[in-house]
């Protein structure tokens, strides 16, 4: 018999690969892999939040258009499909006697049937139940973040215990930190030497760039990235130290000749800063087969800032959004009122790592304008103190201001092209080729 793979399914593998021979899933636009079901990845492309699934950052907006009307397909289609089995069983009910005589017996053990799996059906519900809440006592006891139950070694590991029989007893502690932690140095070493045996055939590139750590101190790290995947080579502190392209040119050969060796690099990719520009050059003299670029990504994000300084219409409107969005999150009332009129759907809150977040914020806000217009004009709204105070109210004069709405239309609408460029760059692997 053929097997033959459901059309809708058929279309989002397209658009996505199995990685290996496991369960997991490797998106085509944003690079990232997931533990799940192919349906599910239908979710992963349009950009539907709820389902325990990652959004995709990198998706084109003709492929999330088709995976949310796929989405809205089949949910049609399943509406259509229990209303008929409903009129097939009513219709029936008149005309079993015409067709079928059962016997008393046949009857009783229909029932018993239908009782039983009534009763199977709530026991499996009442047990899950119960396993939900032993899990978000864990989470909540051992203040872990939510969004972890997204993570796919999490859903991993729930899938691996109930795998298992019924009696599966979790690992002890001094398992977990001896044992278990050197069989999983093991793993992640094995994994490491593919990727630096690969370097013979395809070479690598080098990526340097700076960082600072929680106690703002600055670091300088070395990676080494190639067809097999990305690896950290080492990292160092550069505190008191002079940032200077002679610096930077000993730390990069130290670094290659130590953990890589020269012959297996290709290419050299670091920031825009002038030091950087200056080793380039000396490192591509010391090292003739060897070229230099600089950081696309790095190049986007400086763009971006620069129109944040320079055009005070895009200063302004972002300040205004992250007012918004400072003030939501500040209070839980305000953030459940929110949430109740945006169907859950949550702002995007910016990082301090990367200046685009401040437009991806803005871009969340605008896409919920009349979610939140009818939110400050409801009277659950005005009902809650902290819109009362100064701050509160001015969020209000915010989001009823029409002037607010159509800058930020007009600056997603400019901005929109250079935050998805850098999106994809800034993706895990080869990104040039969807540029």
């Amino acid at each position: 018999m053929e097997f033959k793979i459901p059309r809708d399914k058929g279309k989002i593998w397209e658009h996505c690969e199995r990685v290996g021979t496991g369960n997991k899933i490797k998106c085509k636009y944003c690079k990232e892999e997931f533990a799940c079901s192919i349906a599910r990845m239908k979710f992963h492309l349009a950009e539907k939040i709820g389902k325990d699934i990652k959004v995709c950052n990198a998706v084109p907006d003709s492929i999330q258009t088709f995976a949310r009307g796929l989405i809205e397909e089949a949910g049609k289609k399943g509406k259509k499909s229990r209303s008929e089995n409903i009129s097939s069983s009513s219709g029936s009910g008149s005309q079993t006697t015409n067709l079928i005589d059962l016997s008393m017996e046949e009857q009783d053990h229909k029932t018993k049937g239908v009782y039983q799996s009534s009763i199977s059906t709530l026991i499996r519900k009442k047990e899950k139940e119960a396993a939900d809440l032993a899990i978000e006592r864990f989470f909540i006891a051992n203040n872990i973040a939510f969004n972890v139950a997204r993570s796919p070694e999490f859903i991993n590991a729930i899938g691996a215990v109930t795998n298992h029989d019924p009696g599966y007893k979790p690992p002890s502690s001094e398992t977990i930190r001896t044992k278990l932690l050197c069989d999983l140095k093991e793993e992640a070493t094995e994994y490491v030497n593919v990727i630096k045996n690969s370097w013979i055939e395809t070479g690598c590139t080098i990526m340097s760039d700076g960082w600072k750590d929680q106690r703002n101190r600055n670091h300088i790290n070395l990676l080494a990235s190639s067809i097999k995947g990305t690896v950290f080579l080492c990292s160092e502190t550069t505190e008191g130290k002079v940032k200077d392209a002679k610096y930077l040119v000993d730390f990069i050969l130290r670094g290659i000749d130590e953990h890589v060796r020269r012959e297996n690099v290709v290419k050299i990719i670091s920031d825009n800063a002038s030091n950087y520009i200056v080793a380039g050059y000396i490192l591509e003299a010391q090292m003739p087969h060897v070229f230099k670029t600089n950081c696309a990504a790095h190049c986007l994000d400086l763009i971006l800032e620069d129109i944040d300084r320079e055009i005070l219409k895009v200063r302004d409107t972002i300040h205004k959004a992250r007012d918004i969005k400072n003030f939501i999150y500040k209070f839980t009332h305000v953030l459940d009122s929110m949430r109740n009129f945006t169907e859950a759907k949550e702002l995007k809150r910016p990082a301090s790592t990367r200046f685009a977040t401040n437009f991806l914020m803005l871009e969340s806000i605008i896409n919920l304008e009349q979610s939140l217009r009818f939110m400050v004009a409801s009277n659950e709204w005005r009902a809650l103190s902290q819109t009362r105070t100064v701050e509160g109210r001015e969020v209000s004069y915010i989001i009823q201001d029409t002037l607010f709405w159509e800058d930020g239309r007009e600056i997603i609408a400019v901005i929109a092209p250079l935050v998805k460029v850098l999106r994809m760059v800034d993706s895990e692997g080869a990104t040039l080729g969807y540029v």
